[in-house]
């Protein structure tokens, strides 16, 4: 089990990390995805993420980070929620020299349900605003990895990434959220995105909903999904994404048992 830890990130909030679970991420040699959630950039200063980062890289712990998500909205054709969007981005993008990450995780802001009639001026928009990021994070060189969530198909990232045709901007596949909300199988997908593939966020499900359970505690097929995904090269980083403490050896455990590389 140890060399799987070793293999993969694991998400944890900043604000967890700092107060609660930095001795038990060193203890057990774990890689953090860290949360840099809108209430941690508003509490904590520059040099208390620093002081974190600095005790991760004295222990060789490779990070990756995942920005805020919660009501960024880069493609809004409100201005004003859009320029706020791109000031609470910078600021966890502004972190990236502090953390050094491998990526940096990022949500799309897409819904179908609002955008659906203007998916097009929603593009032209939301490519503005991430253009600027990308450039922070290339310079930092790090990569912005787009996640799906409420995406039906692949359409929307191809042609995301495409128009920003950026070195350091790539996909991250959440296969928790290609269950629930996806309307295409995971061959479409990766036959869409396969060229773009960087990074892997893996919980389970019962195809009902966002439940973020341990791995074979829903029902996706894992099986299926790694025989998908066992001829990548390079190999994606895998974050497991439990959002509960005791699932957290218990996805390690059942990774085990599916891991093709």
């Amino acid at each position: 089990m140890n060399h799987l830890i070793r293999a993969v990130q694991i998400n944890v909030p900043f604000v967890l990390l700092k107060n609660k679970y930095l001795s038990v991420v060193l203890k057990n040699r774990i890689n953090p995805e860290i949360g840099i959630d809108s209430r941690a950039l508003d509490e904590f200063s520059r040099n208390q993420f620093a002081k974190v980062a600095k005790i991760l890289q004295q222990e060789d712990l490779s990070v990756t980070l995942h920005a805020p998500f919660m009501d960024m909205v880069p493609g809004s054709p409100d201005l004003l929620m859009r320029k706020a969007t791109i000031k609470r981005l910078r600021q966890a993008f502004e972190l990236l020299p502090v953390f050094e990450p491998l990526s940096i995780i990022c949500h799309t802001g897409f819904n179908s349900q609002s955008y659906q009639n203007q998916v097009d001026s929603w593009l032209e928009r939301s490519v503005e605003s991430w253009l600027p990021l990308t450039e922070l994070a290339q310079s930092a060189g790090t990569k912005v990895m787009l996640e799906n969530v409420y995406e039906e198909n692949p359409d929307l990232h191809v042609a995301l990434l495409s128009s920003l045709n950026s070195p350091c901007a790539g996909f991250c596949f959440d296969i928790g959220h290609w269950h629930v909300f996806g309307r295409t199988d995971i061959g479409e997908w990766l036959g869409k995105l396969r060229p773009y593939l960087g990074q892997l966020h893996l919980h389970d499900n019962l195809g009902d909903t966002d439940s973020h359970l341990a791995l074979g505690r829903g029902n996706i097929d894992f099986s299926s999904v790694f025989s998908c995904l066992k001829n990548c090269s390079p190999r994606p980083i895998i974050t497991l994404e439990p959002h509960r403490e005791e699932d957290v050896f218990k996805s390690v455990e059942a990774l085990g048992t599916l891991w093709p590389w």
